[in-house]
């Protein structure tokens, strides 16, 4: 669960939904999804009257335990009086939480990370770190990576030059031609033989024996 970032929201307090699921980050990202899923396309005024005090309840009960404290009191008023001044104030506020819910999963969905690299202790070690935050997906070699980069969204590569029988520059270029950010897994005793590539652009690189937290901090921010 440590592994596990959550987006940030302006109207949305995490911490009380994190208490009701007792700190469980998975799930709680979950039942957000869920929320966002069900009401994305809610019209409050075009429901019947009994429709209507059926999904206002719903959404007070799950307002309050997610966090959602503006729209939980909204509902919570609506709910006692039935203003029809409130129901407008319902929807705008829904909206501002189902728009941030969209922002917040439409980023997670881009955060796929493509590792190259045919070391298994390497990748077995960077898939457990970092499989919680991020879809991780592996190629063995040039033409899986190639395959991969055609046929899925990749927000950045991983891609370590000690691979075996392939030309890591041409590999390189073809990545760097989609645009698709890469930070380079290179061995410190064979830097200068990346030099031209390092000196020309900023592409970053991590020296290995990997450091799990600088690369962390890496992706995060070409991600960001």
């Amino acid at each position: 669960m440590e592994n596990i970032e959550l987006p940030y929201f302006k109207n949305i307090d995490t911490d009380i939904g994190l208490k009701y699921l007792n700190h469980n980050k998975k799930l709680y990202l979950k039942i957000l999804n869920n929320f966002l899923n069900r009401y994305r396309d809610l019209k409050i005024d075009r429901l019947k009257d009994s429709e209507q005090k059926d999904t206002i309840h719903s959404i007070k009960g799950l307002s309050s335990t997610l966090g959602m404290i503006n729209l939980s009191k909204i509902t919570t008023a609506i709910h006692n009086s039935k203003n029809i001044e409130s129901f407008k104030e319902f929807s705008k506020e829904l909206s501002i939480v189902i728009n941030e819910l969209i922002l917040a999963f439409e980023e997670s969905e881009n955060r796929t990370v493509l590792l190259i690299s045919d070391k298994i202790i390497d990748i077995d070690i960077l898939v457990e770190v970092f499989d919680e935050k991020y879809d991780v997906v592996v190629a063995l070699d040039r033409d899986s990576a190639l395959d991969t980069l055609k046929e899925e969204s990749i927000s950045i590569v991983l891609l370590d030059t000690t691979i075996d029988n392939t030309d890591i520059f041409k590999l390189y270029n073809y990545i760097t031609d989609m645009e698709i950010p890469i930070i380079l897994l290179i061995e410190e005793s064979k830097k200068v033989n990346f030099n031209k590539i390092l000196d020309n652009n900023s592409t970053k690189y991590i020296f290995k024996p990997i450091n799990i937290k600088e690369l962390e901090n890496s992706i995060d921010i070409y991600l960001k």
